[in-house]
């Protein structure tokens, strides 16, 4: 397993690439249109209406586009997001009733606030990079509010390498493939009072317009497990997994 000085060393320049190229407007997350992923979300975690204020932990967000674009749909509430991150996040407008706080590392969110708990905890195309796995899955869940919202997205690519040896699993930078049999168990592996609001394919993070080939490839995979789901929605191993990602959302009990 790599060590935790080179992955931060690896991650904390994850998406210069982007910024030497000249793209100013690219976000420094692993997707395309990122409006599109905060109304996915949203429309799979609705908070109550109201005023009262919004907490976001964005675990390993990048630039924090998504909390942000999460933060636009909530209208005038006030939003407070957490970015944990080893990459820098650049510069970006911030609307007034939102706060943004930037750490390197998840244990500073508690030592910067003791007790502290989030409304949102997003852990987007991350988890599959962290060795140690199980110890911040607990940090992590230990931080979500009564009443609150996990969401994780992760490559579940080793059932596509199978059939497809080409496919680059990028080793070591993923470390973990994570599907439908480890996240349709979460609550009974951490022992969660929480339930399982989502678990499917992953949304998929191409666009038509930039990535058309792609996108009708991963539309074309995911779309079987897609009509599994509505057929046998409890079934916790799937008989199709040849999806290239999965994503699941928990909501903790009150």
């Amino acid at each position: 397993m790599p060590r935790p000085e080179v992955l931060q060393n690896y991650y904390s320049g994850y998406f210069d690439s982007s910024a030497a190229a000249g793209e100013s407007d690219a976000v420094c997350v692993t997707f395309q249109g990122i409006e599109r992923f905060a109304c996915h979300l949203i429309r799979a975690m609705p908070l109550a209406a109201g005023t009262s204020p919004v907490r976001i932990l964005d675990y390993g967000g990048g630039d924090g586009s998504l909390a942000l674009a999460i933060a636009k749909y909530l209208g005038k509430r006030p939003v407070s997001i957490t970015l944990v991150d080893y990459q820098e996040p650049r510069a970006m407008p911030v609307p007034e009733h939102v706060q943004v706080v930037h750490l390197t590392e998840l244990s500073q969110v508690q030592e910067k606030d003791p007790g502290r708990k989030f409304d949102i905890v997003l852990a987007s195309a991350v988890t599959e990079h962290i060795p140690e796995l199980n110890g911040v899955l607990n940090l992590l869940f230990g931080m979500i509010e009564p009443g609150g919202y996990f969401y994780a997205r992760t490559p579940y690519m080793s059932n596509l390498i199978a059939y497809l040896r080409f496919i680059d699993f990028v080793y070591p930078a993923h470390v973990h493939d994570l599907g439908a049999s480890f996240w349709n168990r979460i609550t009974k592996t951490f022992h969660l009072n929480a339930d399982i609001i989502v678990s499917r394919p992953s949304i998929v993070e191409s666009e038509w317009r930039k990535a058309f080939i792609r996108t009708l490839v991963a539309y074309t995979l995911k779309f079987p497990a897609h009509i599994e789901g509505k057929i046998a929605p409890h079934r916790v191993d799937r008989w199709w997994n040849l999806v290239g990602g999965w994503e699941v959302v928990l909501r903790t009990r009150q």
